[in-house]
């Protein structure tokens, strides 16, 4: 309605503005959540409000056992090239 006070906003122009707006905070809110929440459905997961301390806690322990096969995978290609570039001299 403010935009109808101006004159060069005011129709056709308004809709059309208002229209882009929409579509591009809906675009925002489809990508970031929508998604998210899709997949969580896929999965099978529960939302983080409905987790126990327990369930969390095992998650945890599993993405830092991860984290330190990963920091143990990626010492040991640092290795591997530096072994590789040893043999090449």
């Amino acid at each position: 309605m403010t935009a109808d006070l101006i004159p060069f906003l005011s129709g056709p122009i308004s809709v059309a503005i208002s229209v882009g707006i929409l579509m591009v905070t809906g675009l925002f809110v489809s990508f970031f959540v929508t998604d998210r929440i899709i997949l969580s459905g896929i999965k099978q997961e529960k939302k983080l409000v409905e987790k126990t301390e327990e369930e969390i806690k095992h998650e945890t322990t599993i993405l830092l056992d991860m984290s330190e096969k990963i920091d143990h995978m990626q010492s040991e290609i640092e290795d591997l090239e530096k072994l590789m570039k040893k043999e090449k001299l």
